[in-house]
């Protein structure tokens, strides 16, 4: 292994340190950036850490400090943790492309000064992810089942394209939630405050659990599913499109419990009500289209 290769037996810490630049410069790691190893055998770096393409089995094989920059680890795709990785970070953090990664185990770091970008590798689980967040957050393109041990953020939140069946786990609030490409049955464990809801999910066909505050101007957009022929919302951003509601809106959609938990039915004498308490008429062709996907009771 080349952890214990560098780190391995050697009469003192010196030894260890000379080791460890000879690494460095075979592996042509750092170029001309400036760094400094501790007497902890950490590795300072003075700007951006880039690992591109790097055949590392398992674990990064050095330890990283403190990175005065950005980190980007790309295309490693022998890695299945970061062990080894950066106790801090001032830059954003972005960690893609690695084939085999399967674990953030090893990441240290508490809390983020920039954003948090770990899409697009084969994460099962987001335990060991930083605590806060505080710039965006992109899980996007991995193998999650569940949004458990996953961040409080400040900004966006990018999940979409996992195996998530519901949201629990997810993070008491955020602006920005991306839901696509999941196998949504229910929304359990929805942020208490969002700003937009994006998904497309062919099977939710309600919406329990819907967040009691959201901001004004905010939109909840749902294609590709049954929950995107209820209503035609006229006054939306994007014009007159199926599926594109005001939060306001989605959020009376579930107060007037027109939705069957459980199951594709939905109460006609409730529906009538929220179309007719938003001064809309339930025409025939709105009914139509609602039964494409929903048994009418």
């Amino acid at each position: 292994m080349i952890y214990e290769s560098i780190y391995g037996s050697f009469n003192s810490n010196d030894e260890v340190k000379q080791n460890i630049k000879s690494y460095i410069r075979r592996e042509n790691l750092l170029n001309s950036t400036e760094y400094t190893i501790n007497d902890d055998l950490s590795i300072d770096v003075n700007g951006g850490l880039y690992l591109r393409n790097l055949n590392w089995t398992g674990r990064i094989p050095i330890r990283f400090g403190k990175i005065e920059g950005n980190v980007n680890i790309e295309g490693c795709n022998n890695l299945t943790n970061l062990k080894g990785f950066p106790t801090y970070v001032k830059g954003d953090i972005r960690i893609n492309f690695n084939s085999k990664l399967e674990s953030l185990e090893g990441c240290l770091i508490k809390e983020t000064n920039g954003e948090f970008d770990c899409s697009k590798n084969k994460l099962t689980s987001l335990e060991f992810s930083p605590e806060k967040i505080n710039g965006k957050f992109d899980c996007s393109k991995n193998e999650l089942t569940s949004l458990e041990g996953g961040p409080n953020i400040t900004k966006g939140m990018l999940c979409g394209y996992n195996e998530l069946t519901n949201l629990i786990g997810s993070p008491e609030e955020c602006l920005t939630l991306g839901l696509s490409g999941n196998k949504l049955t229910s929304l359990e464990g929805i942020p208490k405050k969002v700003n937009s809801i994006i998904m497309d999910s062919p099977y939710l066909y309600s919406i329990d659990y819907f967040p009691e505050n959201y901001r004004d101007g905010g939109r909840f957009v749902v294609k590709n599913g049954p929950l995107s022929l209820i209503y035609n919302e006229s006054n939306g951003v994007f014009g007159s499109v199926m599926g594109d509601y005001k939060m306001e809106t989605a959020r009376l959609m579930c107060s007037f419990r027109m939705f069957v938990k459980g199951t594709n039915k939905i109460k006609l004498k409730n529906l009538k009500y929220f179309y007719h308490y938003l001064n809309e008429e339930l025409t025939e062709r709105n009914l139509n289209m609602i039964k494409i996907s929903y048994e009418i009771v």
